[in-house]
Parts: structure tokens; sequence; C-alpha cells
């Protein structure tokens, strides 16, 4: 069980590529499928006014990220998130999608199979509400610079070596304590 919830997601994302300096109104979805983490360029932002929500028991939120102010050829980077949008129009506001992000977006991607489905869903609506095309649509989540893998490679090893450190110290006291009890001075003489 938590093999998979946390474990596998883990991996799943650190056998993923990190690329950095992305710009969503030139790059592709289909060129950046090996991606685990984005670190957009500064100045993207999440073009609320064409975010759609997709409602099967929770609300499924989409909404597109862009660069300049023109409209990109396709909107194949989305920002996603849950009971944070309007159902059939445009008012996405999960996390902090109203803001400029200077020093550019840094989004996880979103690699959960149970839920993709409906986010693509999602996407189909806005395509087909707001007459935009999403050819090979990518959904990230936002993120912070400490869950970048190789921050997170850090942390692991820190946490390797605490718990390799802890063991060594159990380990050494019940050598102490098994020689104690070992040569103990009998009483049966």
């Amino acid at each position: 069980m938590s093999y998979q919830a946390y474990t596998l997601k883990w991996f799943e994302l650190t056998r993923l590529n990190t690329y950095k300096g992305v710009d969503p109104d030139v790059s592709r979805g289909a060129q950046l499928m090996d991606a685990g983490f984005i670190n957009f360029l500064p100045g993207t932002h999440v073009e609320v006014n064409i975010s759609m929500g997709y409602k099967e028991d929770e609300l499924y939120c989409v909404a597109p990220l862009q660069l300049g102010p023109l409209p990109p050829v396709t909107y194949d980077f989305w920002l996603i998130g849950k009971d944070c949008c309007e159902a059939s129009r445009a008012g996405f506001h999960c996390g902090s999608a109203k803001h400029l992000h200077a020093t550019g977006m840094v989004a996880k991607r979103v690699l959960d199979d149970s839920e993709l489905d409906y986010y693509k869903l999602a996407v189909r609506q806005a395509e087909a509400a707001y007459g935009i095309l999403a050819a090979h649509p990518l959904f990230f989540e936002q993120a912070q610079m400490e869950e970048v893998p190789e921050a997170l490679v850090a942390k692991a090893q820190q946490a390797l070596r605490q718990y390799f450190l802890g063991y060594l110290l159990f380990q050494f006291v019940l050598v102490i304590l098994a020689i104690f009890f070992y040569f103990a001075p009998s009483e049966r003489r």
C-alpha cells in the first residue's frame, strides 16, 4: 500500500527528466513526454480566461500555461487542480494561478492514471468552448523548488544516513547488552 502510494510515485518522477527554461508557447508536449519537472521561463502565467472544469464526483480543473500575449498554435501545458474553478466557464483559482512568476514557474508532472482521463475531458471541453487546440496535453501541478529531483535526492540521502546511524546505534546497544549478560558473574559456585 505505502509503496504504491509514495515510493512508486517518487521513482516515476525521478526517472523522468527535469527541464529548465521551457517556453510553453513554443515547446510542444510531444517533445517533453519524458518531463517530470519543468521550470518554465520567467513571465509564464496561467491563462485563466480559457480554463475549464469537468464535473465527475469532484470538479477537475484545467488551465493552459502561456508566456506571451499572443495565443500559441497549441496549448500543450496545462495546470490542474480540484474544486478550484468554475464548471463550464473561465475561472481558475488553483494555487497561485493569478500571479506572474518572475523567476519562472516550477511544475511537477501529474502521473496518476486514475484521474488523467477526467483532466483530458476538461481539456476537450476547453477546446470545444474556446476554439483552441491541445495537440498533446501534459498535466502539471505547481511545485516548489524543494520538490525538484535534485532536492529530493538530497533529502533521501540525509534520511538514509540518519536511519543508518540509528541502526548502528541500536546494534551497538544490543552487542553491549549481549556482552554484559554473557560475561556477567555467575552465582553458581
